[in-house]
């Protein structure tokens, strides 16, 4: 018969080891004690608390920077009609798209000199709070307004 190892505990009343009652415990009985359990949910919710607020930010931005590309083909597009027409265009006339999930498109300017288009953060979105860039300029000379929105 193979030799086994035994875990043993004993009464606590005894006064010596050899005195008390042997209780066998197998290691399947085991479980964790209540403080381990919240020392585990507190560690979690420590790192949940610095991990949410900066996958946050990085969602804001990766739509921020949907927002910028999007502007950017409108402005293309605001060259190609102003190459065949004598002012630029609106946004029908130029084939753009109004809104996405995000973000409103307009043509704020449309001379004959020049253009400006503006994307504005839906409220509601989570873009809405994105900090300072809320709204996203871009102009004929290729100006971006915020300056700081655009590049980070």
């Amino acid at each position: 018969m193979p030799l086994t190892a035994e875990r043993k505990t004993y009464d606590v009343g005894a006064d010596r080891p050899d005195q008390g009652t042997r209780v066998n415990q197998s290691p399947a009985t085991r479980g964790f004690t209540l403080i381990e359990l919240m020392i585990v949910v507190a560690v979690v919710a420590i790192l949940a608390a610095l991990a949410i607020p900066s996958y946050n930010d990085q969602i804001r931005r990766s739509r921020r920077a949907d927002a910028m590309s999007a502007l950017e083909s409108l402005a293309l597009r605001q060259e190609q009609w102003r190459a065949n027409n004598a002012t630029y265009g609106t946004l029908a006339q130029i084939g753009g798209v109004a809104s996405t999930e995000f973000y409103n498109y307009t043509v704020v300017e449309n001379t004959a000199a020049n253009f400006r288009l503006r994307a504005t953060a839906i409220v509601g979105s989570g873009q809405d709070r994105d900090s300072g860039c809320t709204q996203l300029e871009v102009d004929r000379n290729r100006v971006k307004t915020p300056a700081n929105c655009w590049g980070r």
